[in-house]
C-alpha cells in the first residue's frame, strides 16, 4: 500500500514520493490555496505532511494545523518549519504574516487551554531552534515534529498530562 505525503507548499522544492502541493508552481502535483478549506484530502488519509517556511505566509496558521489535524492518520505524524521570531528573516520579508517562537505549538496543547480556535488533537514529539551556522547565539528557524494523536485518547493527553 502506497504511503500519502504531503509537501504543503512545496514551491519549488518538489520532494520524490510526495504529493507536491503548491499555488504557484507550474510543477507541483496540486494547485491549492492552502487559507482555503477544506483541503482537497479526505479525513484520516494522508500518512506525513512536510510543511516548510508556509505558516508564517498563512492568514491563520491555527486553521492550517487544524486542517493538518483533520488529514492526518491518527499516530501518523508531521514535520513544520518556520523562521524563528528573533532572526530578521522573520521580519524582513512582507509576505510574513504571523512570527513563532519556540514555545507557540505548547500554547496550542497547554492544559487549560479553552480557546476553540486552537487546534487539539496532536503531540509535539520535537521541538529544535536551528541556530545561524556562524553566530550560534542567534536563532534562526524551528523545527517541530507532530504527531495526530489516536481518536481513543483521552482529552487528559490533549491538554498536555502525560
Amino acid at each position: 500500500m502506497n504511503k500519502i505525503k504531503l509537501n504543503l507548499g512545496s514551491g519549488r522544492d518538489l520532494k520524490e514520493g510526495f504529493i507536491n502541493v503548491d499555488l504557484h508552481e507550474p510543477k507541483a502535483d496540486i494547485h491549492h490555496d492552502l487559507d482555503v478549506y477544506p483541503w482537497p484530502f479526505k479525513d484520516n488519509s494522508v500518512d506525513y505532511i512536510f510543511i516548510k517556511d508556509v505558516l508564517e505566509h498563512t492568514h491563520k496558521p491555527e486553521l492550517i494545523l487544524r486542517e493538518m489535524i483533520r488529514i492526518l492518520k491518527p499516530g501518523s505524524e508531521a514535520f513544520i518549519q518556520v523562521p524563528h521570531c528573533d532572526h530578521e528573516a522573520s521580519y524582513a520579508n512582507l509576505g510574513h504574516t504571523h512570527h513563532f517562537h519556540e514555545t507557540t505549538l505548547n500554547i496550542c496543547i497547554n492544559e487549560g487551554n479553552s480557546d476553540s480556535s486552537m487546534p487539539q488533537g496532536f503531540k509535539i514529539l520535537e521541538t529544535k531552534v536551528k541556530r545561524n551556522r556562524f553566530r550560534i547565539w542567534k536563532k534562526q528557524s524551528i523545527r517541530w515534529k507532530i504527531r495526530k494523536l489516536d481518536a481513543l485518547v483521552s482529552q487528559e493527553v490533549v491538554g498536555g498530562k502525560e
